[in-house]
């Protein structure tokens, strides 16, 4: 019988296979669940700068090293930075921003 950690891993390795993306971490590709997209909209000097913000989940067994909180990722063709993440036994959950924000 499987145990519950194992019946969590085989769903988030099935979500990434279906739905995942790939994203770029310290030059090595990587693929995870893009689960929540923020576009903020900051008035600056001459109008709005549009932000974004992204949540990627990824499973710990494919992702090496643990994430650092500044490091620099790319997804969807854009730079963020790792303004943080959490942990669980098998999965991160990296919390991105726009560096330029």
């Amino acid at each position: 019988m499987l145990t519950f950690h194992q019946i969590q891993d085989r769903c988030l390795r099935q979500s990434t296979a279906y739905v995942g993306e790939e994203f770029t971490y310290k030059g090595t590709p990587y693929r995870g669940v893009i689960a929540e997209v923020k576009n903020d909209r900051d008035i600056v000097t001459g109008g709005y700068r549009v932000s974004t913000r992204l949540t990627i989940y990824v499973n710990k067994t494919e992702f090496s090293p643990a994430p650092q909180m500044g490091d620099i990722v790319w997804a969807r063709g854009m730079e963020f930075f790792v303004k943080g993440y959490t942990a669980d036994a098998i999965s991160y959950v990296l919390e991105l921003e726009d560096p330029h924000r």
